[in-house]
Protein backbone atom coordinates (compact mmCIF):
# COMPACT_ATOMS: atom_id res chain seq x y z
CA UNK A 1 0.00 0.00 0.00
CA UNK A 2 2.89 2.12 -0.10
CA UNK A 3 4.60 3.63 -3.51
CA UNK A 4 7.44 2.05 -4.69
CA UNK A 5 7.42 -0.52 -1.65
CA UNK A 6 7.22 -4.17 -3.00
CA UNK A 7 7.04 -7.64 -0.87
CA UNK A 8 6.89 -10.70 -1.89
CA UNK A 9 6.80 -14.32 -0.14
CA UNK A 10 6.62 -14.65 3.91
CA UNK A 11 6.23 -10.81 4.28
CA UNK A 12 3.45 -10.99 3.07
CA UNK A 13 2.16 -14.31 4.37
CA UNK A 14 3.14 -17.84 5.14
CA UNK A 15 3.31 -19.70 2.21
CA UNK A 16 3.27 -24.18 1.81
CA UNK A 17 5.60 -23.82 -0.68
CA UNK A 18 8.68 -22.20 -1.55
CA UNK A 19 7.49 -22.36 -5.74
CA UNK A 20 4.70 -19.37 -4.57
CA UNK A 21 7.37 -17.67 -3.06
CA UNK A 22 9.72 -17.85 -5.88
CA UNK A 23 6.87 -16.87 -8.21
CA UNK A 24 5.41 -13.81 -6.22
CA UNK A 25 9.42 -12.50 -6.23
CA UNK A 26 9.31 -12.58 -9.86
CA UNK A 27 6.22 -10.82 -10.08
CA UNK A 28 7.10 -8.37 -7.46
CA UNK A 29 10.58 -7.76 -9.02
CA UNK A 30 8.37 -6.77 -12.64
CA UNK A 31 6.09 -4.70 -11.05
CA UNK A 32 9.35 -3.04 -9.19
CA UNK A 33 10.94 -2.79 -13.06
CA UNK A 34 7.38 -1.25 -14.45
CA UNK A 35 7.48 1.15 -11.61
CA UNK A 36 10.59 3.07 -12.05
CA UNK A 37 9.96 2.28 -16.12
CA UNK A 38 7.16 4.97 -15.35
CA UNK A 39 9.20 7.68 -13.27
CA UNK A 40 8.01 6.30 -10.04
CA UNK A 41 4.23 7.29 -10.66
CA UNK A 42 1.52 6.06 -9.52
CA UNK A 43 -1.14 8.44 -10.80
CA UNK A 44 -1.73 6.40 -14.00
CA UNK A 45 -2.73 3.22 -12.38
CA UNK A 46 -6.00 1.92 -11.59
CA UNK A 47 -6.21 -0.56 -8.99
CA UNK A 48 -9.06 -2.79 -8.91
CA UNK A 49 -9.72 -4.45 -5.60
CA UNK A 50 -10.22 -8.34 -5.27
CA UNK A 51 -13.00 -9.30 -2.89
CA UNK A 52 -13.75 -12.24 -1.34
CA UNK A 53 -16.85 -14.05 -0.48
CA UNK A 54 -17.76 -17.34 1.76
CA UNK A 55 -14.88 -18.92 2.74
CA UNK A 56 -11.16 -17.08 1.66
CA UNK A 57 -10.00 -15.16 4.25
CA UNK A 58 -7.71 -12.89 2.30
CA UNK A 59 -6.16 -12.63 -1.19
CA UNK A 60 -2.45 -12.20 -2.57
CA UNK A 61 -2.94 -9.64 -3.81
CA UNK A 62 -5.65 -7.43 -2.71
CA UNK A 63 -5.63 -5.49 -5.82
CA UNK A 64 -4.22 -5.07 -9.50
CA UNK A 65 -3.85 -2.77 -12.50
CA UNK A 66 -4.97 -4.77 -15.52
CA UNK A 67 -2.51 -2.66 -17.52
CA UNK A 68 0.39 -4.61 -15.73
CA UNK A 69 -0.67 -7.76 -16.30
CA UNK A 70 1.36 -10.01 -19.11
CA UNK A 71 -0.35 -12.98 -19.64
CA UNK A 72 -1.99 -13.98 -16.18
CA UNK A 73 -2.91 -13.20 -13.10
CA UNK A 74 -2.61 -15.38 -10.59
CA UNK A 75 -4.36 -15.04 -7.02
CA UNK A 76 -3.86 -16.99 -3.97
CA UNK A 77 -5.87 -17.13 -0.89
CA UNK A 78 -6.58 -19.66 2.17
CA UNK A 79 -9.72 -20.73 3.24
CA UNK A 80 -11.21 -20.03 7.01
CA UNK A 81 -11.95 -23.83 8.23
CA UNK A 82 -12.36 -27.30 6.03
CA UNK A 83 -14.57 -27.38 2.91
CA UNK A 84 -15.67 -29.83 1.16
CA UNK A 85 -17.43 -30.15 -1.99
CA UNK A 86 -17.28 -26.67 -2.63
CA UNK A 87 -17.05 -24.32 -6.35
CA UNK A 88 -14.71 -21.26 -6.64
CA UNK A 89 -15.90 -18.72 -8.90
CA UNK A 90 -14.41 -15.89 -9.93
CA UNK A 91 -16.41 -12.48 -11.21
CA UNK A 92 -15.08 -9.87 -13.15
CA UNK A 93 -17.80 -7.04 -11.73
CA UNK A 94 -20.52 -9.12 -11.93
CA UNK A 95 -19.91 -11.22 -15.00
CA UNK A 96 -18.69 -15.43 -13.79
CA UNK A 97 -15.95 -15.95 -15.73
CA UNK A 98 -14.35 -19.11 -14.06
CA UNK A 99 -16.13 -21.82 -12.06
CA UNK A 100 -13.03 -24.61 -10.19
CA UNK A 101 -14.80 -27.55 -8.50
CA UNK A 102 -12.84 -28.30 -5.49
CA UNK A 103 -13.27 -31.59 -3.21
CA UNK A 104 -11.91 -30.58 -0.05
CA UNK A 105 -9.77 -27.15 0.89
CA UNK A 106 -8.36 -26.51 4.44
CA UNK A 107 -6.32 -23.86 5.89
CA UNK A 108 -3.30 -24.84 5.59
CA UNK A 109 -2.74 -24.93 1.72
CA UNK A 110 -2.76 -21.85 -0.61
CA UNK A 111 -5.45 -22.19 -3.03
CA UNK A 112 -5.61 -20.46 -5.99
CA UNK A 113 -6.86 -19.44 -9.42
CA UNK A 114 -5.98 -17.89 -12.96
CA UNK A 115 -7.62 -15.01 -15.42
CA UNK A 116 -6.16 -14.34 -18.39
CA UNK A 117 -5.24 -11.23 -19.88
CA UNK A 118 -7.97 -11.86 -22.39
CA UNK A 119 -10.47 -11.98 -19.33
CA UNK A 120 -9.29 -8.87 -17.85
CA UNK A 121 -9.08 -7.33 -21.35
CA UNK A 122 -12.92 -8.55 -22.37
CA UNK A 123 -13.59 -5.60 -19.41
CA UNK A 124 -12.25 -2.65 -19.77
CA UNK A 125 -13.99 -0.81 -17.32
CA UNK A 126 -13.84 -3.85 -14.47
CA UNK A 127 -14.24 -2.16 -11.27
CA UNK A 128 -14.17 -5.40 -8.57
CA UNK A 129 -12.68 -8.90 -8.90
CA UNK A 130 -14.63 -11.44 -6.41
CA UNK A 131 -13.83 -14.44 -5.48
CA UNK A 132 -16.45 -16.58 -4.35
CA UNK A 133 -16.76 -20.13 -2.97
CA UNK A 134 -19.85 -22.06 -2.99
CA UNK A 135 -21.73 -25.17 -2.37
CA UNK A 136 -20.73 -27.35 -5.17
Amino acid sequence: GIPGIFAAGNVLHVHDLVDYVSEEAAAAGRAAAAYVAAGCRDAERHEIPIAFEEGPQYTVPETVDPAYIQNHLTIRYRVGGVMKNRAVKVFLDDDAVLTRKRKIMAPGEMEEVLITKAMLDAHPNLQKITIKVEEG
